[in-house]
């Protein structure tokens, strides 16, 4: 998988940038917090979205509008097919939109999250995690392999490998499933050991026995209820003919009583009737003055509205008068205010002519002061120019003098060094040997380790027949051992034998491998050192030479330089005593200066002072002008305030007699009325008085009495109250039918509950031994697992630290302690024996390996990029030198490599350096810059 490049939009700290990725080694440099692993992020986002570990609420740029959508676009090539990928994205408060889109060929593959998910994990051939692991080293990421403990590289391997989420996850399940069933096991057997004590089946017995006795004596109430209900409806017949006679002459006595509370009730309105009427005939005398008065009254009344309206227009127009004769009085003392002023700008005037001739003076001087401070910036930058070339001059002088002893110093030596063409023949000839020895030491050391588990194997195997004897059961065929166990144990005794022998001629064969292996090492050591110094000399010679080359033509351009601003300097019109003569005029004019600006803000008033005037004398015009309107109506109502007041009296004492006329009239008009009423009233009371007569003779003919009608009545109640006891008594006897089936359906349900509980705790039990042996087997696997990658691992590492070295490092174990260790010599040594270069190189190798094992469990052909974040730590020139070297040789397996640094220094040792740097709006922008 090759990147070839990525466009961000709104993405982070970048608003509008695209970068073209090349092959080879890429630098990617920047200060810290430039956005450097953001370019990171940005690939891993464009491929997997937010589960690529991104956080949803800071991907869309915090410099842009919330209604911008964040938008990544990366173009990469896989297996000879070009991809590109396109994700938008954009998250508020309430909401989230996501969207995505792949091509292949410039052809829509697929369209939406889901399905672009589905696809990118099958061109890819991995998820999220594991691609970033593949290709992605983090800060430490290398110190960590060599400098954590063991147990720490453990759990970073078993991390990076997927394992750790089989140990957690499988094993926290499986023991949630355990505990689960434990805690169930241990709740339902105290359940039932409870039931046991309770004895349900006895209980079941015994109600059933009580609910058939039950049912016999209710049958036997019901029978008595039906024979009472029978006699009780024949004295509810006779209660009832009673009860009609009774209630027809009760309610004749109470007709009686309701005509006698009427008549009674009549005979008191009446006289009250007469009382008002009486009361009413005293005031007819007091009407007769209201009465002649109403007569005139709407007449007078019309003329005092009349005139009432009048003597509101008069008060209105005389407000309004009042009111513009005070506006007026405001306006003309403005207008002298206004006078003033224009008196004291002819003043201001004068005075501004007079200094005039002094402030285009100090004009004139500032000019050339300005002229001459510019003058002066110019002057002092060509002398700091000058100082520091002439500094650089003496530099590359000192330079170019080291060079020249340097070259003659190594030409010196190389001639005493030999010949390299037949060194670099013999170095072959050694590199090839000390490689067959090696895999030949190492083939017999594996195979000593795989006879030692064997053995582990066997014996295990052995102890477990032992202990099991002729009795005991087969672990694989589950059938009793009997005379098959003499022939197992005889026949993994001799395996056991065998192995032992085998293993001893091996080891024989491994000092004499290593003494040879010992030899020719140490021949290869003497001419590889005296190669590497031959090559470094002839290297160092042709460096120096160009460098001393290329200071020459510094030195030139140098000298040339120092010219040109020698003659800008001659050119320069800076004095610093004209400056200093010209300051002291202006300091002179200073007072001068202040008076004028004061006086000319004073005048930009006048304008506006002129039109205030004009203003004010068109509004005092106006004013006067509807005064004297205003007087004019005020004439033209003719108003008379004693007419009015006149008026105003007569109307006061016609609306007192009218109101005292409203008041008596309502009472004269209800005196016919009233006697009508009296009269109706009396006829009235007179026919009731025969209607009671009639009533009280129907009464006597009924023959009825209150007692006849409460003998009858208590007969009826008490044979109700006799069927009642009995209703009640085989309610009871149903209750308790009732409760007794009840009580049998719950003792038989939990009868059948304890029962099916009995087969769920059987059930668990076996269940409970199933999880821990399968438990017990993950815990295995893991172990197995994990040392067949290691081993994997292993033979990677060593063929990564051979190219890295040039196959002087090329054998490395990962010990069960998860311990480093590389051969050197024929003997193994742990990491941190070797130098810091040695241990950059171990580390590198470690890495690669792993990135290179990881792609191709995942079947990743055709090579793929990898991406070092801040892996230089602390280390020296020197170090990062060999660092960027070890990775060079990987580019076979990863044609493209990122390093991102901060260390600006290093932008030098890259075919191609994305410098990224921060704007002045905040934003960061990637700008190539390559050798």
């Amino acid at each position: 998988m090759i990147l070839e490049r990525i466009e961000f939009k709104n993405f982070k700290r970048y608003s509008d940038e695209s970068i073209i990725f090349h092959d080879g080694i890429t630098g990617i440099i920047g200060n810290n917090g430039t956005g450097k692993s953001t370019i990171v992020q940005g690939i891993l986002f464009a491929l997997y979205g937010v589960r690529a570990g991104i956080e949803g609420d800071f991907i869309n740029s915090s410099r842009s509008d919330n209604r911008d959508k964040c938008s990544v676009s990366l173009d990469f090539i896989k297996d000879g097919n070009r991809y590109n990928i396109t994700r938008w994205y954009r998250r508020t408060q309430s909401t989230t939109d996501h969207k995505a889109q792949l091509k292949i060929n410039n052809s829509l593959l697929a369209d939406g999250v889901s399905d672009v998910e589905k696809e990118i994990e099958r061109v890819i051939g991995m998820q999220a995690s594991d691609f970033k692991n593949t290709i992605y080293a983090g800060q430490k990421d290398l110190s960590s392999l060599l400098d954590d403990s063991p147990a720490e590289r453990q759990k970073w391997f078993m991390k990076m490998l997927g394992i750790d989420f089989l140990k957690k996850e499988a094993d926290a399940g499986i023991k949630k499933l355990i505990d689960e069933c434990r805690t169930t096991i241990s709740g339902l057997g105290s359940y039932l050991e409870e039931k046991e004590k309770e004895n349900i089946p006895e209980k079941r017995d015994n109600t059933t026995a009580e609910l058939n006795n039950a049912e016999a004596s209710l049958n036997i109430v019901l029978s008595e209820i039906e024979t009472l209900e029978k006699d009780e409806e024949k004295l509810k017949k006779i209660a009832d003919s009673f009860s009609e006679r009774w209630n027809e002459y009760r309610n004749l006595e109470n007709q009686i009583h309701l005509i006698r509370e009427s008549n009674r009730q009549k005979s008191g309105y009446i006289s009250k009737l007469e009382e008002k009427f009486g009361e009413y005939e005293k005031i007819l005398p007091e009407f007769e003055i209201p009465a002649v008065s109403e007569e005139n009254y709407t007449g007078l009344k019309k003329e005092y509205h009349d005139y009432k309206e009048k003597e509101k227009a008069h008060s209105k127009i005389s407000a309004t008068i009042e009111k513009l004769e005070y506006k007026l009085k405001s306006e003309k003392s403005e207008l002298e205010e206004i006078e003033k002023k224009a008196v004291s700008f002819e003043q201001d005037k004068k005075i501004l002519e007079q200094v005039l001739p002094d402030i285009s003076k100090r004009k004139k001087i500032l000019e050339e002061y300005d002229r001459l401070k510019k003058s002066e910036e110019a002057f002092r930058q060509l002398e700091n120019g000058r100082i520091r070339i002439q500094e650089k001059l003496k530099h590359y002088k000192e330079q170019a003098d080291a060079l020249r002893e340097g070259i003659e110093s190594g030409e010196k030596t190389l001639r005493e060094a030999g010949s390299p063409v037949k060194l670099d023949s013999r170095i072959k000839e050694l590199v090839t040997d000390e490689k067959k020895l090696s895999e030949d030491s190492i083939t017999l050391r594996e195979a000593i380790k795989a006879i030692g588990r064997e053995q582990e194997k066997l014996s295990k195997e052995l102890t477990e027949i032992n202990t099991l004897g002729e009795d005991g059961e087969c672990p694989k065929c589950r059938r009793r051992l009997g005379e098959q166990y003499n022939v197992l144990e005889s026949s993994l005794k001799a395996e056991i034998e065998s192995n032992a022998r085998r293993s001893g001629e091996i080891k024989e064969q491994i000092p004499l491998l290593e003494e040879k292996s010992e030899s020719v090492h140490s021949e290869l050591e003497k001419l590889r050192a005296l190669k590497q110094d031959s090559d470094s000399i002839v290297s160092l010679i042709d460096a120096k030479k160009k460098e001393r080359q290329a200071l020459f033509v510094k030195v030139e351009e140098i000298i040339k330089e120092e010219s040109r601003i020698g003659d800008e300097i001659a050119n320069n019109s800076f004095s610093e005593e004209k400056i200093r003569e010209l300051e002291k005029i202006m300091k002179s004019l200073e007072d001068v200066y202040s008076e004028f600006r004061i006086i000319e803000e004073r005048l930009k008033e006048e304008n506006q002072i002129q039109a205030r005037r004009t203003d004010a004398e068109k509004i005092i015009s106006e004013l006067s002008r509807q005064i004297e309107d205003h007087k004019e109506k005020v004439s033209d109502i003719a108003f008379d305030p004693e007419k009015y007041m006149a008026i105003e009296e007569a109307f006061l004492e016609a609306e007192s007699l009218h109101q005292k006329f409203l008041e008596l009239k309502p009472k004269i008009d209800q005196l016919p009325s009233l006697k009508n009423e009296i009269r109706d009233l009396k006829e009235e009371i007179r026919i009731n008085s025969g209607e009671i007569a009639a009533t009280e003779s129907t009464m006597e003919s009924m023959k009825i009495s209150e007692k006849l009608v409460t003998s009858a009545l208590f007969e009826v109640e008490e044979s109700r109250k006799n069927i009642s006891g009995k209703k009640i008594e085989a309610g009871e006897l149903k209750s308790n039918i009732k409760y007794l089936k009840k009580e049998n359906e719950r003792l038989e349900n939990e009868l059948a509950d304890i029962e099916e509980r009995r087969k769920r705790y059987s059930a668990l039990l076996e269940r409970m031994v199933v999880l821990e042996k399968t438990r017990g087997l993950i815990k295995e696997y893991i172990i197995y697992l994990l040392n067949v990658i290691r081993a994997k691992i292993e033979s990677e590492v060593g063929r990564v630290l051979s190219d890295i070295t040039d196959g002087r490092y090329e054998n490395v174990l990962i010990d069960e302690n998860f311990d480093i260790l590389v051969n050197d010599l024929g003997d193994n040594f742990p990491a941190r024996r070797f130098s810091g270069g040695e241990q950059d190189d171990i580390a590198i190798a470690l890495r690669i390996a792993l990135s290179r094992y990881l792609a191709e469990m995942h079947h990743m052909s055709g090579g793929t990029f990898m991406i070092f974040d801040e892996i230089f730590g602390s280390q020296d020139e020197e170090r990062r030198s060999n660092l960027i070297s070890a990775l060079r040789t990987q580019e076979s397996h990863f044609p493209q490599i990122f390093l991102i640094s901060h260390i600006s220094e290093i932008q030098g040792e890259f075919s191609t350096s994305l410098l990224v740097r921060m704007k002045d709006d905040w934003n960061s922008e990637v700008i190539e810059v390559s050798d």
